[in-house]
């Protein structure tokens, strides 16, 4: 059947990558890139964003805010529909960092998150926005290499955050 053969797929992308890339220096790296996908970190991004960037409509302040505010919203009415249980409670032998984390892993809510602010920083501005995305993916890369999501977890909240972001920002 195709799905057992995507979700056996996922678990070995997901084990590849969580075993190959463990080193010292990505032990300490990861958890500062996921910390850019946290609730804290957007939330007083967009709180600056609306200080220095603007409230009106069309400004930068307000479509960041109001499209976090979406994604965050659809990211977690997903997880608790999906109800999909985190890869470190199923799968054995992962290298796992303890952070604090909700109970369902679909989609990846850091990673909604961070491709949220890339893409609508992208928007405003190119020169900025590269940086942002290049970020923004360090943060997936990070949740599947802290063992608390899967690739398509990432992936999902990659597109999430995107779609969000570019539908506001045409709005």
């Amino acid at each position: 059947m195709k799905i057992d053969y995507l979700v056996k797929r996922d678990h070995n992308i997901m084990i590849f990558l969580n075993k190959n890339l463990k080193c010292k220096i990505m032990d300490r790296l990861m958890p500062i890139l996921t910390y850019l996908g946290s609730t804290p970190f957007v939330a007083a991004f967009c709180s600056f964003a609306l200080l220095f960037f603007g409230r009106a409509r069309d400004s930068f302040g307000f479509k960041v805010s109001a499209a976090v505010v979406v994604s965050g919203s659809l990211s977690q009415i997903l997880k608790r529909t999906v109800n999909r249980i985190r890869p470190f409670l199923i799968l054995n032998n992962l290298n796992i960092k303890k952070i604090g984390i909700d109970d369902y892993s679909f989609p990846s809510g850091h990673t909604c998150a961070a491709f949220t602010l890339a893409v609508m920083i992208l928007m405003f501005s190119h020169m900025w926005g590269i940086s942002a995305l290049i970020l923004a993916l360090g943060v997936g890369v990070s949740r599947i290499y802290l063992g608390v999501h899967f690739p398509t977890d990432v992936m999902a909240g990659m597109m999430l955050g995107t779609l969000v972001s570019v539908s506001t920002y045409l709005i």
